[in-house]
């Protein structure tokens, strides 16, 4: 029989956190962490790339590169998605041939 200590095992949590195509969250894949601690995550596009959402507990926080986890006491996910700079775009642009200019507009008159 071994000697009892007195102490209790340390409670500890998982953040799971993982990052789609375009980007890595760090730390990343399941990380524990200790009762009542703070565990910071950090979030970096590729090249070529930008953060459209980071996610927590499948709830939006936006297109943060930094998000902390504070007094943690519960499991949590965290999860950062990645658009191509070329996509996603909200119009606005121009590109001029031979001398025409198109213009990316929501509302067009000229394509009615």
């Amino acid at each position: 029989m071994a000697a009892d200590s007195g102490s209790e095992p340390a409670v500890t949590y998982t953040i799971t956190a993982a990052a789609g195509e375009g980007g890595t969250i760090d730390p990343s894949g399941e990380v524990i962490v200790y009762e009542g601690e703070n565990q910071t995550f950090s979030i970096t596009p590729a090249t070529g790339y930008k953060i459209s959402d980071v996610t927590v507990d499948n709830t939006s926080v936006g297109s943060v590169t930094s998000y902390t986890f504070e007094k943690v006491i519960d499991n949590h996910t965290i999860h950062a998605a990645f658009v191509s700079e070329g996509d996603g775009g909200t119009g606005g642009g121009e590109l001029t041939i031979d001398k025409f200019v198109l213009a990316n507009t929501s509302n067009p008159a000229w394509a009615r």
